[in-house]
């Protein structure tokens, strides 16, 4: 689904790719909290 608009720009790193989502690994403060969202809702770094 959609993240929630508190990690909306914030930069991660791919744990886990499946048919349909990704896993993404993100940090939120010092706490690293792990997102599953699909394609669709993301973009490549600096594009």
């Amino acid at each position: 689904g959609l993240p929630h608009r508190r990690y909306h720009g914030k930069v991660g790193v791919i744990t886990n790719v499946g048919r349909r989502a990704i896993t993404l690994s993100v940090k939120l403060g010092n706490k690293p909290k792990t997102l599953i969202t699909r394609l669709d809702h993301i973009k490549p770094f600096g594009v």
